[in-house]
């Protein structure tokens, strides 16, 4: 059986920070002023298409990001913020880790998918809610990886031939 590695603190909050950096950074924009605001938008358009009409805006300032794309970051967040919260539970849901990913995945891949068909209309709500359950599978892998990781399985002791 293998033991809960013990929780490091320090990797864990540079996780959180970093994704906590990345979210303030994308909703900045309706709230800075121009030049800051353009170089944002700029920034994070490397990563977002950030379709006006499918942004959150601000007194009509769009925020740097989509909606799926603020709801990976903001899920990303979440994610990271369950690590040292669920503590003993991390052992006993490691197996169901990858299959979360997977199914995150799924369903924000069959909201795309489904639209681009047009057999499903999606929504921001259906673009932000996808988004946070890949960020919040993503944040929390990541967070549990650099915080937590493994422990080894215990081997059995080697005996030198004589």
């Amino acid at each position: 059986m293998r033991a809960l590695a013990p929780f490091r603190p320090l990797p864990w909050a540079v996780v959180l920070a970093g994704g906590g950096l990345v979210l303030t950074l994308a909703v900045l924009p309706p709230f800075v002023a121009p030049p800051v605001r353009v170089a944002l938008v700029d920034g994070f358009h490397l990563f977002c298409h950030q379709l006006p009409e499918r942004s959150f805006a601000v007194g009509g300032v769009p925020v740097a990001l989509c909606h799926r794309c603020l709801g990976i970051v903001a899920g990303f967040v979440a994610g990271a913020l369950l690590v040292p919260l669920l503590g003993p539970l991390r052992l006993g849901i490691e197996r169901a880790e990858r299959a979360a990913l997977a199914l995150a995945l799924a369903l924000a891949a069959a909201d795309w998918l489904l639209g681009v068909a047009g057999l499903w209309a999606n929504t921001p709500a259906t673009r932000v809610g996808t988004g946070l359950l890949v960020g919040a599978a993503v944040g929390y892998l990541i967070a549990r990886t650099a915080s937590a990781p493994r422990a080894a399985e215990p081997q059995p002791a080697r005996v030198a031939p004589a």
